[in-house]
């Protein structure tokens, strides 16, 4: 009688595990689990280290209006704020979950009350803690990059024109111009050109400091050492964010 045998390969069955529905993330989620956040309307898994977000469920991007402070969700787009009540807050999901994702941000009313952008924890705009919105349809478009969230475009900052004029004397007097009214936390835009003229003292020598309280924002030096009447043209042109309402082009010698 022949015995014969078969030696054969057995096969390692992996089990198949279904796409969960969850409202919120597991607390405790497994190797290589897969769900749905509902809320988020996100699909994410766990990579054994850390809860790891995919792909949006979301085709297009929402619209909603926020009459108070609000948590932007990730699945939310357009957040459109309306601060007529009093000033709002829109606070911002983290960066860190939320690569790529943009948003586009805008004041609809027009009083004088902000729409202030918040993150997450301790991330930035643009290195910015808070961004306020402080003007009917100001609005800004920005994008995380997976730590923080980087400004793609805005309508945030103002163009004025001025003509300002002031004498100034080698002795020191000084006659300050000023810019007033500023709202502290705006983006401003400050360009243009002083004309220096000295009255012909040897040695006459002065700058103007820009100052918005008592950071200096730029300088413009002059110089005489020709005993001869002079004059002079200085350029600037500055872009700040306003931390106090006024800001002035200090003379000093």
């Amino acid at each position: 009688m022949a015995i014969r045998t078969m030696v054969g390969k057995q096969e390692e069955s992996q089990e198949e595990r279904p796409m969960q529905l969850r409202s919120v993330d597991p607390s405790s989620p497994e190797q290589d689990q897969l769900w749905l956040n509902t809320t988020e309307k996100r699909i994410k898994f766990y990579d054994g280290s850390s809860i790891q977000p995919t792909v949006s469920t979301v085709p297009n991007e929402s619209v909603r209006t926020e009459t108070g402070n609000y948590s932007i969700q990730p699945s939310d787009g357009v957040i459109l704020g309306d601060a007529t009540g009093g000033d709002i807050t829109l606070s911002l999901p983290a960066a860190a979950l939320n690569e790529g994702k943009k948003y586009i941000i805008s004041k609809l009313d027009t009083s004088s009350n902000s729409v202030i952008i918040d993150p997450n924890s301790s991330e930035l705009i643009d290195g910015r803690s808070t961004i306020s919105l402080n003007r009917s349809l100001q609005s800004i478009h920005i994008i995380s990059d997976g730590s923080a969230w980087r400004i793609i475009s805005s309508n945030l900052a103002r163009y004025a024109k001025h003509t300002l004029s002031a004498a100034v004397s080698v002795n020191g007097a000084m006659a300050d111009l000023t810019f007033n009214n500023l709202e502290v936390g705006r983006s401003y835009r400050v360009y243009g050109a002083i004309s220096f003229k000295t009255d012909g003292s040897s040695g006459a020598e002065f700058q103007v400091e820009v100052k918005d309280g008592s950071t200096v924002l730029a300088t413009i030096p002059y110089s005489d050492d020709l005993g001869a009447a002079a004059t002079s043209v200085g350029g600037f042109d500055i872009v700040f964010e306003a931390a106090n309402t006024t800001v002035t082009f200090e003379i000093t010698n």
